[in-house]
């Protein structure tokens, strides 16, 4: 089965799990409750290499992300978030050559809540930030294993901003 049939399964799924809300496309958690969700998405990464004659100029690779989150709404605004997920990365070369890397993250991020009024209408988006420890579980090139060559763990800074939309959020 293809990725794109997964994450469009997972995203059926998730459709017909979630409730929409009465209050219409706005979604609010309330103050001191846990959810848990599945998160899927896309990822976009490059490499790049110090010597680019052997491989030629890398490309973007686009991808995938797919796993679970958990959300506990500390109070009206602020909550914390975190993720165990799964994500493809790594890049595309000129001359054909494929490096694929692919990681478990964990994101940890507090997140806050900004509402307000456009046209006296409610609107609402989170900004978050937090750290993202990322531990390599394969890599290939050229469709050859290679995971020793690569460092094993890392840690991340992640921000960004994002809207719900009835139950699901949408996140960049």
């Amino acid at each position: 089965m293809n990725v794109v049939k997964i994450i469009t399964t997972l995203f059926l799924i998730s459709i017909g799990c979630e409730q929409v809300s009465a209050q219409g496309m706005l979604y609010y958690q309330e103050a001191k409750t846990f959810e848990f969700g599945p998160r899927v998405g896309f990822t976009t990464s490059i490499l790049s290499v110090d010597d680019d004659s052997i491989l030629g100029k890398s490309k973007i690779r686009f991808s995938y992300v797919i796993g679970l989150f958990g959300r506990y709404q500390l109070n009206e605004r602020w909550s914390l978030q975190g993720d165990v997920v799964y994500a493809s990365r790594g890049g595309n070369f000129k001359n054909s050559e494929e490096v694929e890397l692919n990681y478990i993250d964990i994101p940890i991020t507090v997140v806050y809540n900004v509402r307000f009024k456009i046209k006296e209408k409610p609107f609402t988006f989170d900004v978050f930030a937090g750290i993202q420890p990322s531990f390599l579980s394969k890599a290939k090139m050229a469709g050859v294993e290679v995971t020793d060559s690569f460092e094993k763990t890392g840690i991340d800074l992640v921000f960004g901003s994002g809207f719900p939309i009835w139950r699901f959020l949408f996140y960049s």
